[in-house]
């Protein structure tokens, strides 16, 4: 798989899809356990905007931003969304 490749490359974003593959079983049988462990990996890269929290969709989806990270994505919200009219709190709440 595609995917496979990106992820023996350490992309966070490769390991998130995988995840997802197998969290949902897609194509391969359904196990959250490794699921868990493919997002946890894309956590430490540091795929902070793609890495579900251990798949509880229950709360928060994505991992708590760093201070300094989360700074800028409200610069970058008051930038270009200064009205708050697209996707309010689509990736964090409080953006």
């Amino acid at each position: 798989m595609l995917a496979e490749l990106a992820a023996r490359r350490d992309d966070p974003q490769a390991h998130t899809l995988i995840g997802r593959i197998y969290a949902e079983g897609l194509g391969v049988p359904k196990d959250e356990g490794t699921a868990a462990r493919w997002y946890a990996r894309a956590a430490e890269l540091g795929g902070h905007a793609c890495a579900f929290r251990g798949g509880d969709r229950g709360g928060e989806v994505f991992q708590p931003l760093s201070a300094p990270l989360a700074t800028i994505h409200r610069r970058l919200k008051q930038a270009f969304d200064p009205a708050g009219i697209f996707n309010p709190g689509r990736l964090y709440a409080e953006f």
